[in-house]
């Protein structure tokens, strides 16, 4: 699960479409208050503190599957936490966490593209966390030669493998 989910719930609780619940999950952490109209035309304004209360089951929900992934991952509680992508701004997603692992809310950051020195260059739209994802997969591309494919073919379906060492196939 990610952040869709808290923009499905914001689209089908005030009657929007994805793109409008996605641009209003956004704004929660910037402005008190959101404007947005509804799919019948209705404007409405709701108070972000609003909307958030409203999120904190399904935010609830998310730490509760990131936290137990990480604690299933590392065997024990982290001892930090760096989020990256436009999830990691979701409200209160960094205390909720930190409560999880049961580590100091001051051991969860977020990552921004700003916060990597070796990437220069003035590229508004990839700061934030939102940029990182992308910015870490191009950069793994240029310092990484890109893992071959090999062509198989099954019941008479042609398909492209990854191909990591030694590839062994058994019917």
């Amino acid at each position: 699960i990610g952040g869709d989910e808290l923009t499905e719930y914001i689209a089908n609780r005030y009657l929007l479409d994805f793109d409008s619940a996605e641009t209003i999950k956004c704004q929660l952490s910037l402005q008190e208050q959101v404007q947005v109209t509804d799919i019948v035309g209705n404007l409405h304004t709701l108070s972000a503190q609003q909307v958030i209360s409203e999120l904190n089951p399904v935010i609830e929900e998310l730490v509760s599957n990131i936290a137990s992934e990480i604690l299933a991952l590392n065997q024990k509680a982290p001892d930090a936490v760096l989020c990256i992508g436009g999830g990691s701004l979701t409200p209160t997603l960094k205390e909720s966490l930190a409560r999880a692992l049961g580590i100091s809310e001051q051991r969860i950051g977020i990552r921004t593209r700003e916060s990597s020195k070796h990437i220069l260059g003035e590229y508004s739209f990839l700061n934030g966390p939102q940029g990182v994802t992308s910015l870490g997969i191009a950069v793994n591309a240029l310092q990484k030669p890109p893992v071959p494919l090999v062509k198989v073919t099954v019941n008479t379906k042609e398909l492209l493998l990854w191909s990591i060492g030694d590839n062994n196939v058994a019917s």
